[in-house]
């Protein structure tokens, strides 16, 4: 079954990874093997690329939390198996960078 990943880049900070359309469909896709998930036909997931001020508002909104955070993920309605949409994914940059650092 096909898993369509859409990517949002909202930072000039990813810009500098490399090939990272390529690398985030890859550790999607072993995602699912590993988690052994079977999805919808032609199901989506959407990840966005963004910054620690972007995040945050997210954090604030949606979790009640004034403060960025690493990643923040939001399921889609429904089961995995017949939901169209998986859910959405956002990064933050800094936070990221500053972990992988450490």
């Amino acid at each position: 079954m096909s898993l369509r990943v859409e990517i949002a880049v909202e930072s000039a900070g990813w810009d500098e990874t490399p090939d990272l359309s390529a690398h985030a469909g890859r550790v999607i896709a072993a995602a699912r093997r590993l988690a052994d998930v079977t999805t919808a036909p032609a199901a989506e997931v959407s990840l966005l690329f963004t910054d620690d001020a972007h995040i945050r508002q997210l954090n604030a909104q949606w979790r009640g939390q004034d403060k960025p955070t690493n990643v923040l993920s939001f399921p889609g309605a429904g089961e995995v198996e017949t939901a169209p949409l998986l859910g959405d994914i956002a990064l933050a940059f800094e936070t990221t960078a500053r972990e992988a650092r450490e």
